[in-house]
């Protein structure tokens, strides 16, 4: 796959509240957000069939967080945000959004009160027409256990339509579920690395085989770096080897080391087939961008630099792959490639 370099820019502005119906010229960014927003709030996106592109994050309060929603038109118009559901104890700061013909799907792991008959306190799902105007909450949780409530979630769609999630918290380890049904089982993946613990998964559907896969963050002793493996499309259990993606780690002073990016894993299924996974590679600075199509014996090399963060990956509906990372120089820069 042929690598091309798009742009470089400089990057360092604060987040403030977009204006209604605003874009920015071209080459110029238009910002998304509040500036109260934490480093470990995460932004969820999706597309819709009609090209727009949609946007949730949490937004934090004092026992009184917000989950909101954004939309941006093909022709970079950002829309006003609104509100998916306010007013809860607690929601994570790493949501999933899924979107499909019959519209938009967020899951995130939060408790709505403290009160002991709340029936939503672990991972829940609310839902959106394609346009994202109108939120409908869901009562009660989707998965219970596993300490949901506070997981980092990553989903995506099954060729029926149905969510395969993943999700994991600081110590907790790293699950998967397929579906909706609180009853249906979590699946550990971290065990299969025999140590703790597991980080900020993410899934992606290959849209040829209809094959669901999951990536995670091991920092296991004899098993660091990124993993991937292959889920059930029938019960959401691991099927099959895990791979762990070349250059992820790297060995430094004679101990296998990583440089552990506090993010989901950046991770996206091709149009026309495969799933890649994006990461930085060396250590104890990093110094190269790897793409790693799942579960291929090499990784490329996009990109070279000092202290790069991968900031994201994507595929585009022509077949190419794009990933988007940051040199964390003393003027930051934003880097993006992709493939032709």
């Amino acid at each position: 796959m042929l690598i091309r370099t798009l742009a470089i820019v400089a990057a360092a502005a604060a987040l403030v509240v977009a204006s209604p119906a605003s874009a920015g010229a071209p080459g110029k960014w238009t910002p998304l957000g509040q500036a109260n927003l934490r480093n470990i709030d995460e932004v969820a996106l999706a597309r819709t069939a009609d090209g727009t592109l949609h946007a949730v994050w949490t937004v934090p309060g004092t026992n009184d967080d917000t989950l909101v929603h954004d939309s941006i038109g093909p022709n970079g118009v950002v829309a006003p945000p609104n509100v998916i559901t306010t007013g809860w104890a607690g929601i994570d700061p790493v949501p999933a959004l899924t979107a499909s013909n019959d519209g938009l799907r967020v899951l995130f792991g939060g408790i709505r009160t403290l009160n002991a008959d709340e029936p939503n306190q672990n991972m829940n799902t609310a839902t959106a027409p394609p346009s994202g105007a109108a939120w409908n909450l869901q009562i009660g949780s989707v998965v219970t256990g596993d300490a949901a409530y506070g997981s980092d979630a990553g989903a995506a769609l099954l060729p029926d339509g149905t969510p395969m999630l993943a999700f994991g918290g600081t110590g907790t380890g790293v699950f998967s579920h397929r579906g909706l049904d609180p009853a249906a089982p979590n699946f550990q993946l971290q065990d299969q690395l025999k140590g703790c613990c597991g980080y900020s998964p993410n899934v992606a559907v290959d849209t040829k085989s209809g094959a669901a896969f999951v990536g995670w963050i091991s920092n296991a002793d004899n098993n660091i770096g990124v993993f991937a493996q292959t889920l059930d499309s029938g019960s959401g259990a691991p099927s099959g080897p895990f791979a762990k993606m070349p250059g992820s780690s790297t060995v430094f002073g004679g101990v296998d080391s990583m440089n552990q990016q506090l993010q989901r894993v950046p991770m996206a299924a091709r149009a026309g087939g495969g799933v890649y996974v994006a990461y930085p590679g060396g250590y104890p600075t990093t110094t190269k961008v790897l793409l790693w199509r799942v579960a291929d014996s090499t990784s490329r090399v996009v990109g070279s630099s000092d202290h790069d963060h991968i900031a994201s990956v994507a595929a585009d509906p022509e077949g190419r792959v794009w990933v988007l990372w940051i040199e964390r120089s003393p003027v930051p820069r934003l880097f993006a490639r992709r493939s032709i």
